[in-house]
């Protein structure tokens, strides 16, 4: 009898430290993606502005530094005129976008 409450004692203390340890990992992942998410989401980098349609040109690709996706994607889009080599190119029909 006493064997046998031992090992009931034994099964549970190791069923209780199984989801002990099984919450605290739960707590770290999620901890670690919310970090993650927070790093990730107000980084500031160099962005890629791609215009399309560009008279004499087709496409043109430029970069957008030190900027957050936000930021980046407004002036990309609100590009109507767009300078190649010293020219100025406006045209109501340029489609620019964020890659």
């Amino acid at each position: 009898m006493v064997l046998f409450m031992k090992v009931v004692k034994l099964k549970v203390s190791e069923e209780l430290f199984i989801n002990i340890l099984i919450k605290n990992m739960k707590k770290s992942i999620l901890f670690g993606l919310f970090l993650g998410a927070l790093t990730l989401s107000s980084c500031k980098k160099d962005w890629i502005c791609v215009c399309e349609n560009v008279p004499l040109i087709g496409t043109y690709s430029e970069t957008i530094k030190d900027k957050k996706k936000s930021d980046a994607k407004s002036e990309c889009g609100n590009k109507n005129t767009i300078e190649v080599n010293g020219v100025t190119y406006t045209n109501n029909n340029v489609s620019c976008s964020l890659k």
